[in-house]
C-alpha cells in the first residue's frame, strides 16, 4: 500500500495527508505483492520427492502460478486417482476457488487438506488468507498461527499473519511477525520499511532510524524509496541529528515535505534566515502546504514579526483546526501582543487537544498487543472523530467490526461516515 494513513498517534498528531479509501489498510499490496497462491512452488513445504503424485502436485502449484488454472484442475483430477494424495488435491482444488473468489469452497478445501501433515501447514496458511478474506479475521489469525506452529520456516505465512497483524492495528504483535519474515528473507527490504513506519509511530525514532536504515541497504531503489527517505528524515529532525538530515534531505526530491523539515533542524538551531530561505522554497513549490505555513508561523514568531505571525497562524486553522501546535504557537504570539483573554483561549484550546491526543495514545496502546477488542477500536475511532481525523475514525471503525461484525456502535458510526461522504460536495 502507499502507505495509507495509519492508525497512530503521530497521525492524529501531525498528519495532513489526504483521507484513505475506505476499508482496512491494504498492507496485503507492500507485504505480499498479490495473492498467496499466485507465489506458486515456493510455497510448497516439504514433501516425499520422486513419486508420480508428487510431481503431479508441483506441475499444478506451477500452474497456479502461472495463472493456469485449467492446468491445476486437470493435475487435482489427476490426484483424485491416488488416495494418499487427497490433501495435495484439496490444495489445489483450494487453490482455485481462492483466486476464482469462492471463498467459502476455498476454506472447505483446506480445511480439508488438514488431515495430511505433509499439507497441513500451507492449508492452514492459505486457509487463514481465504478466512481474512471473507472478513473472518479471528479463524484467519488462529489458522495462520497454526501454520506458523507447524512450520516456523514458512515465511509467508509470517507475512501474511504480519500483514493481518498489522491492519488489526495489533503492531506490537506485527513487528515481531515482520522481524521472522526479515530474518528468513534477508534480501526482502519491506520488513524492515513496515517496522520502521511502526517504531516511527510509536515515537520509538531510534529503532525506526535503523529499520529504514536496514530496508535501504537491503534495496537502495526500492518502489517507496521517497517515503522510506522522507520517514526517515522525520526520525532524525526527532532525534537532532541535524547533519544526517542535511545530508539525506541533499539526495531527495526537492519537496516541501523534505525542505520544511531541514528548516525546521535550522529554526531548532538558531538559524532563523536560513529557515525562512528553505521555508519560502516549500511554499513557492506548494502554497497550501500545511507543514510549511505553519513553520512560517513560527519563524514570524522568531523574528519577533508578531502580527504576521497571528496572520499566518490564523490562516491555516482552517486547514487543521484540531492541530494543538497552531493554537499553542497562536497563544503565544496574542500573549506577546497583550491580547490576554485570546492567548488563554488558544492556550486552553492546545490544552484540550493534548488531552484528546493523550487519550488516543492510551487507548492505541492497549490496542497494539490484542487482536479482540473491538470495543477499544471503536473508542479509537470516536476519539479521532473527535480529533477531526475522518480518515483514522472510518479505519477503526472498520477494524472493530473486523474483530466484531455485529458491533452496532461501530456499524453506526460508519453509517454516519457514509452520509457525511455523500453530502459532501
Amino acid at each position: 500500500m502507499r502507505r495509507e494513513v495509519g492508525l497512530s498517534m503521530s497521525h492524529v498528531r501531525e498528519s495532513s495527508t489526504p483521507a484513505p479509501r475506505r476499508g482496512l489498510r491494504l498492507s496485503y499490496v507492500l507485504l505480499l505483492g498479490g495473492l498467496l497462491v499466485a507465489t506458486g512452488i515456493k510455497l510448497v513445504p516439504s514433501l516425499a520427492r520422486g513419486s508420480h503424485a508428487e510431481r503431479v502436485y508441483r506441475a499444478g502449484l506451477d500452474a497456479m502460478g502461472r495463472g493456469d488454472l485449467a492446468a491445476v484442475l486437470v493435475a487435482a483430477e489427476s490426484l483424485a486417482a491416488v488416495p494418499e494424495a487427497a490433501g495435495q488435491r484439496h490444495v489445489l482444488e483450494g487453490c482455485v476457488h481462492l483466486r476464482t473468489g469462492q471463498l467459502q469452497a476455498a476454506i472447505a478445501e483446506f480445511r480439508a487438506a488438514l488431515e495430511d501433515p505433509r499439507t497441513a501447514p500451507m492449508a492452514n496458511m492459505l486457509a487463514g488468507e481465504s478466512l481474512c478474506r471473507n472478513r473472518q479475521f479471528r479463524d484467519g489469525i488462529a489458522a495462520l498461527r497454526a501454520a506458523t506452529q507447524q512450520d516456523p520456516t514458512l515465511t509467508d505465512a509470517h507475512r501474511r499473519l504480519s500483514a493481518v497483524l498489522y491492519d488489526l492495528g495489533a503492531t506490537e504483535a506485527a513487528t515481531e511477525e515482520l522481524l521472522v519474515v526479515a530474518q528468513q528473507d534477508p534480501t526482502d527490504p519491506r520488513p524492515h520499511r513496515m517496522r520502521g513506519l511502526i517504531f516511527k509511530d510509536m515515537e520509538s525514532y531510534a529503532a525506526a532510524i535503523e529499520e529504514y536504515r536496514e530496508a535501504l541497504r537491503r534495496d537502495p531503489l526500492l518502489p517507496e524509496r521517497d517515503e522510506v527517505l522522507l520517514e526517515l528524515a522525520t526520525c532524525l529532525l526527532k532525534t537532532l541529528q541535524y547533519a544526517e538530515l542535511e545530508e539525506l534531505v541533499a539526495d531527495s526530491p526537492q519537496t516541501a515535505d523534505f525542505l520544511v523539515l531541514l528548516a525546521e533542524a535550522k529554526l531548532n538551531q538558531g538559524e532563523v534566515a536560513e529557515a525562512a530561505r528553505l521555508v519560502d522554497e516549500a511554499l513557492r513549490l506548494t502554497p497550501e502546504h500545511f507543514e510549511s505555513r505553519l513553520l512560517k508561523g513560527s519563524v514570524e514568531l522568531a523574528r519577533g514579526e508578531l502580527t504576521e505571525a497571528a496572520a499566518t497562524l490564523e490562516a491555516i486553522l482552517g486547514q487543521q483546526t484540531m492541530d494543538f501546535r497552531v493554537h499553542h504557537k497562536l497563544s503565544q504570539v496574542y500573549a506577546r501582543l497583550g491580547q490576554t483573554e485570546r492567548a488563554r483561549a488558544a492556550s486552553e484550546e492546545a490544552a484540550r487537544i493534548r488531552d484528546l491526543r493523550a487519550r488516543f495514545a492510551d487507548l492505541h496502546g492497549q490496542v497494539s498487543g490484542n487482536t479482540d477488542n473491538a470495543d477499544l477500536r471503536y473508542q479509537l475511532g470516536l476519539l479521532a472523530r473527535q480529533l477531526g481525523r475522518e480518515d483514522l475514525a472510518v479505519s477503526w471503525f472498520t477494524a472493530a467490526l473486523a474483530i466484531d461484525p455485529t458491533h452496532t456502535d461501530a456499524q453506526s458510526a460508519l453509517r454516519l461516515a457514509d452520509a457525511t461522504t455523500s453530502e459532501s460536495p
